[in-house]
């Protein structure tokens, strides 16, 4: 059934139809269980360096060289809330666990037939032929040797 006659329908009768489907991303994420597992570490919004969440100072100590001196830019910023001003982390840096990423992607189905299929694919000829016409471009005065004489 089409999505345009079901919403037509509905607006006829005046309600939606119950697809029973979580209201909230988090509640389906939890119902497929597709938790991803993410780091998260802080990162001086100037140099980016980053600090674990452990062990934050109040501003970012990372030297260019041993004899610069250190970023100094404020680590900490002060946020309004329903409660009131909370002092949080002022850039946080999130990235998700590679070896939980590589498992979930490879349980995906399909995805290992797509590599093994990777491994019988034949490049086209054509194709090696852009490629090295492409590097020939990019490097016109690279030296080559042709009939045992060197060519710029």
């Amino acid at each position: 059934m089409e999505l345009g006659h079901l919403l037509s329908n509905t607006q006829q009768l005046g309600t939606l139809p119950s697809l029973g489907l979580p209201g909230d991303v988090r509640r389906a994420m939890s119902a497929l269980s597709i938790e991803p597992n993410i780091i998260r570490s802080i990162c001086c919004s100037k140099c980016f360096s980053k600090y674990d969440l452990d062990s934050l100072p109040q501003v970012c100590l990372r030297r260019e060289t041993p004899r610069f001196k250190p970023c100094g830019e404020k680590l900490w910023a002060t946020r309004s809330t329903r409660a009131g001003p909370r002092v949080v982390p002022a850039r946080l840096y999130s990235t998700q666990d590679f070896v939980s990423w590589l498992e979930f992607f490879l349980s995906r189905p399909g995805t290992e037939d797509a590599i093994d299929k990777s491994y019988t694919h034949k490049r086209s000829p054509d194709m090696t032929r852009i490629v090295l016409n492409l590097d020939h471009n990019l490097y016109p005065l690279q030296t080559r040797i042709k009939s045992d004489k060197l060519v710029a």
